[in-house]
């Protein structure tokens, strides 16, 4: 087991080119329409958005497996700790500076952000101390954590006080602490708990392929399953429950309920919508039940198709240098747009302090995002097809680098 497997790389690829997706539309595409909003979405912006909901739970769920598999090879939990515990503050430090300014291109319009790799660098923070628990443990912890974080959904971070902004990290996102001008997007309770399963889950992979690709599949089968009959019954797992979602006879579209008129009839496409629009921040359980499930029947599904395949060779491109990856995309992708709407509009716009500008005397500009979804595919091709050559030369630069270090990027 100290030999990369290839499936994992693969999902980390898959992951982290369908995140680029994501980004491409919050920098190209128009950002006034609410892309999860039965009432205003489009099926083909829905699912553009939806799709990328696999991207966060299921890289922070591999980076729980590689824990482990970085401890297998170190053979010392000490030394674990040490690397986890130094990674974790690394990826917050790198968040708040590189990735903050790839973002914003500014230190004073856009407020800090405490996104999706600080959550990372904190979850592997908390792992440093969970390690030292048996893999059994470990794996117990973070089940109980995701399938126990809804509870504390009424727990409200102004109980707390002055002290409000603690609970606001933990799990009561999205969220400002005013006094750090600080935007929290992931508060981190949940996000530990993924990390934690991971590592815990780990273990479990050290079967032959062949075992290894079935039991993945079964597994995430399960998932699946478990997400449609608690989503179902709007019992638990998410604070926005679902809901028939109707058409009146003008148009409109309108959440029914048992006094609903009878002049409003059931769109099951929008109704499909809401069925599917789980809570992302926090990532309640019904949101990482319907993520994590599909995530392993493709982690199946590469163990699969095995290390010779065409497919899995291109995406383990991506996913042997996914931090490389993640930090220069978004410099790509944000002055390519600023330089779009330059040659276009004649605007040299950024997206996010455009965003951050807007006020009600001053809303957010029509020259901002385009209307259509086909200029956020192009941007995402052209994007994926810049970075292809540059994670291979870098991959291979890692590879040969002899340093500890290589390791931490």
């Amino acid at each position: 087991m100290n030999q990369r497997i290839s499936s994992i790389d693969a999902m980390r690829g898959l992951v982290i080119v369908l995140m680029a997706l994501d980004h491409c539309r919050d920098f190209f595409g128009d950002m006034r329409i609410l892309t999860e909003d039965p009432a205003t979405t489009t099926v083909a912006l829905f699912f553009t958005r939806w799709i990328t909901h696999f991207c966060a739970p299921a890289f922070v769920f591999l980076a729980g497996i590689s824990a482990w598999l970085h401890g297998e090879k170190l053979g010392n939990r000490r030394q674990l700790a040490g690397y986890l515990l130094t990674r974790g503050f690394w990826l917050l430090i790198l968040d708040h500076t590189v990735v903050y300014f790839a973002l914003a291109l500014s230190i004073t319009i856009v407020p800090w952000m405490f996104i999706v790799l600080s959550a990372i660098g904190c979850s592997m923070v908390a792992l440093s101390v969970l390690c030292f628990l048996p893999t059994r443990a470990v794996l117990v912890i973070g089940l109980i954590i995701i399938c126990g974080h809804n509870l504390l959904d009424g727990v409200d971070a102004s109980m707390f006080g002055r002290f409000d902004w603690i609970w606001i990290l933990v799990h009561d996102g999205p969220g400002y602490i005013e006094w750090a001008n600080l935007e929290v997007g992931y508060p981190v309770l949940a996000w530990v708990g993924v990390m934690a399963t991971g590592y815990g889950f780990a273990p479990l992979l050290k079967q032959p392929p062949f075992d290894r690709s079935r039991f993945l599949l079964v597994i995430g089968t399960v998932v699946v399953v478990g997400f449609f009959i608690l989503r179902m019954t709007n019992a638990y797992g998410d604070p926005r429950p679902w809901s028939l979602q109707g058409t009146l006879a003008l148009g409109s579209t309108e959440a029914m309920d048992a006094t609903s008129s009878s002049a409003i009839t059931t769109d099951w496409v929008r109704t499909g919508i809401s069925f599917l629009r789980a809570t992302k921040y926090p990532p309640s359980l019904i949101y990482l039940l319907m993520t994590l499930g599909p995530a392993l029947m493709l982690l199946g599904w590469f163990e699969h198709l095995g290390k010779d395949s065409s497919l899995v060779q291109h995406l383990e491109v991506f996913g042997r240098v996914p931090l490389f990856f993640y930090v220069l995309h978004f410099y790509l992708i944000h002055i390519a747009s600023i330089f779009t709407y330059w040659v276009i509009r004649g605007v040299p716009l950024s997206p996010f302090q455009a965003i951050y500008s807007q006020s009600e005397e001053t809303p957010l500009s029509s020259e901002f995002g385009f209307p259509g979804l086909w200029q956020v595919y192009v941007a995402w091709c052209v994007v994926i097809v810049l970075m292809y050559p540059l994670c291979k030369w870098f991959g291979r630069v890692k590879r040969n680098g002899k340093s500890a270090l290589w390791s931490y990027l």
